[in-house]
């Protein structure tokens, strides 16, 4: 597979970023005017979802500067853990060349929240939490405020971070269905989300977090 970016005056292509066989991008982000990050996936058939394979390069927008950010090919520790799994979990509301990354280590059943910097690899542990492959729902400040999941008996797994960022599971009982957040309103006062009360229909709300 292979990525293109055409600039729009003249319709010429500014970068091929060719793949290896039956690999796609599965995610694409700018985190800068200049520079993205891609999050590669398996192609395993013509009318399959690609796979993600967990690996993020970032590139510049003329081919240059290509860095393999995380991924099972990793070495050294810039993420903080040597290999594993990565996800694009968001971007800055304004790009300062950096980006959010959900990791998975194989050694570990956490679930972990990086800020990185796309042009070095380094980065900040923002989030970390004790139970393996939940997402992370970010406001717009970039916070990570809700992470969701499923555990091994697929059952909905619901945690809140409170304002010193200390995470604690939300029981159904409380909020009398399944909450799914995935959205921040503009100043982080209201929380988007599918809600369904005693396993009814989902609906659309809105509420404060």
């Amino acid at each position: 597979g292979l990525l293109a970016i055409f600039r729009i005056e003249g319709m010429q292509p500014t970068l091929v970023l060719k793949l290896p066989p039956n690999e796609v991008p599965v995610q694409v982000g700018w985190v800068s005017p200049t520079r993205l990050v891609v999050a590669k996936g398996r192609q395993t058939g013509p009318r399959e979802k690609p796979m993600p394979t967990g690996e993020i390069n970032a590139v510049d927008l003329d081919g240059d500067n290509q860095k393999y950010i995380f991924g099972y090919e990793s070495s050294g520790r810039t993420i903080g853990i040597d290999r594993g799994f990565g996800y694009i979990e968001g971007l800055p509301e304004k790009a300062n060349g950096r980006f959010y990354m959900r990791a998975l280590s194989a050694s570990s059943n956490r679930s972990m929240l990086y800020d990185v910097d796309a042009t070095d690899g380094t980065s900040r542990l923002v989030a970390d939490i004790g139970q393996r492959d939940l997402s992370f729902v970010l406001d717009r400040s970039g916070r990570a405020r809700f992470a969701i999941g499923i555990d091994d008996d697929d059952n909905y797994l619901l945690y809140e971070s409170d304002a010193k960022d200390k995470w604690s599971r939300i029981p159904a009982d409380r909020i009398g269905g399944k909450f799914v957040p995935f959205a921040f309103s503009p100043d982080g006062s209201k929380v988007f989300a599918w809600f369904a009360a005693d396993g009814g229909p989902m609906s659309l709300v809105r509420t404060a977090p």
